[in-house]
């Protein structure tokens, strides 16, 4: 079964199932997303796993490995980055992938760029405007 762990509370652990594996190191979403999907699930009536499985990355694995030492997280030379520049400079293409992770770390800036140089590839990541509220007022003159 595949799962979203969504709230920590106190229960009777003996009616608690255990987490077998994790997909990945980062959440997949902090507070605010995921009140707006809990929002969006009652808002439309539609189960609550709907919603964050919608809302989920499509590369997330499917299939957690039965053994943990499988499961464990990529030493840190692996990150994906790197293996899609690897590739790029190889001469082969990559299927498209979503990189999930904590974006104030920034040391896979380098890799990226030096994949985007090469000319094979292209980013979309978020964009936030500088200042918040006060571009806004500006904009509003």
């Amino acid at each position: 079964m595949r799962g979203w762990v969504v709230e920590v509370a106190e229960r009777d652990p003996e009616r608690l199932k255990d987490v077998s594996g994790v997909s990945g190191e980062a959440p997949v979403f902090d507070v605010r997303l995921l009140r707006s999907l809990e929002w969006a699930a009652a808002h439309y009536v539609a189960p609550l796993a709907v919603v964050l499985a919608k809302a989920t990355p499509p590369n997330l694995p499917g299939r957690i490995p039965a053994d943990p030492t499988d499961a464990l997280p990529s030493p840190p030379g692996l990150h994906p980055v790197k293996a899609v520049a690897a590739a790029s400079g190889a001469g082969k293409r990559l299927p498209a992938i979503a990189l999930v992770g904590p974006w104030r770390r920034l040391d896979w800036v380098a890799e990226l760029a030096a994949t985007l140089a090469g000319g094979g590839g292209a980013a979309c990541g978020p964009a936030m405007a500088a200042g918040g509220a006060e571009g806004g007022r500006r904009a509003g003159k």
